[in-house]
C-alpha cells in the first residue's frame, strides 16, 4: 500500500529512539529504511541485522513497521513481526534476535509524539488536580499526592519535550503550594543530559525553598546520569520508598 498523498500535513513529531545510544531519529519522510547497509536511512552496523532489514512507513493515518524477510527477525514488544505491524507510542522494536536470547540485537523505541502544547496541557491538568489530593494518569506522568509529598511517576523515554512540559506545568500550577517532590524513575528507559540538567535546576530551586526532590527507582543509564552530579547534587537518590510514604 502506498503512503497517503497528504502525508506532509501530518505533525512530524514521530521518532525512533535508539535505546543503545539515546539518539533520536525523526521520521521526516513517508518511508524510513532500517538495515546494516550504509545507504539505509537508519544504519545499524550489526551482523545479525540484515542489509535491508525493515522499514517504518506512514500510511492510512499511522505508522507501520514492515520486516523485509530478515534472517534473524524483527520483534515489536516481544512479538515476531511477519509482514507488517502497526506501531503505537512506546512500542519497542528489536532487531536481530528474539527477546530472551543472549544473541546480539538492537532496540529502538517508537515515539508517536504529541504536539508540545497538547502534552503540556495534559500534564498541567494532572498537576492542578492532585495539588489538593488524589491520583491522576496524564500519559507518561502519573501524579499522586501522599500527604505532604507529591509523587510524579515517569515512564518511557523522558527527553527534552517531556521534561519541558513537566517543568513548565509545575512552575505554572504549584504557586504557593510547593511541596516535597518524589520522582519515580523505575519505568524510565532513557533520559538525556538535558533532562538531567533541568531536574537538577528544579532540585536546587526546591532546596532553596526548604523542600526536597528525591529520585526513586532509577536504574541503568538514568542512575549513572544521576550519580554523575556527585555529592553536591540537589536530588536525593533513594533505593526504595521506605520512610517516604
Amino acid at each position: 500500500m502506498q503512503p497517503l498523498q497528504g502525508w506532509k500535513a501530518v505533525d512530524m513529531s514521530a521518532k525512533l529512539v535508539d535505546m543503545q545510544s539515546g539518539l533520536e531519529i525523526v521520521l521526516d519522510k513517508p518511508v524510513v529504511s532500517i538495515g546494516r547497509h550504509a545507504d539505509n536511512d537508519v544504519c545499524v552496523p550489526l551482523l545479525r541485522v540484515s542489509r535491508y532489514h525493515a522499514e517504518v512507513r506512514y500510511e492510512d493515518g499511522g505508522w507501520v513497521l514492515e520486516d523485509h524477510g530478515s534472517t534473524y527477525g524483527t520483534f515489536v514488544n516481544g512479538t515476531h513481526v511477519v509482514g507488517t505491524a502497526c506501531l503505537k507510542d512506546g512500542d519497542k522494536i528489536r532487531l536481530g534476535s528474539a527477546p530472551g536470547s543472549e544473541a546480539p540485537h538492537h532496540t529502538f523505541s517508537f515515539i508517536d509524539g504529541e504536539p508540545e502544547s497538547s502534552l503540556a496541557e495534559q500534564i498541567k491538568a494532572g498537576v492542578r488536580k492532585v495539588m489538593g489530593s488524589g491520583r491522576l494518569d496524564a500519559g507518561r506522568v502519573v501524579f499522586e499526592r501522599k500527604g505532604a509529598l507529591l509523587i510524579a511517576r515517569l515512564s518511557g523515554v523522558f527527553r527534552r519535550k517531556e521534561c519541558d512540559a513537566f517543568l513548565v506545568s509545575l512552575r505554572e500550577e504549584e504557586g504557593d503550594k510547593c511541596s516535597d517532590l518524589a520522582l519515580d524513575l523505575s519505568n524510565v528507559e532513557c533520559m538525556n543530559s538535558y533532562s538531567l540538567a533541568a531536574l537538577m535546576e528544579l532540585g536546587a530551586r526546591l532546596k532553596e525553598e526548604g523542600f526536597t526532590l528525591r529520585a526513586v527507582g532509577a536504574r541503568n543509564t538514568v542512575l549513572r546520569l544521576l550519580y554523575l552530579a556527585g555529592s553536591q547534587s540537589p536530588i536525593d537518590i533513594c533505593d526504595g520508598w521506605d520512610g517516604l510514604i
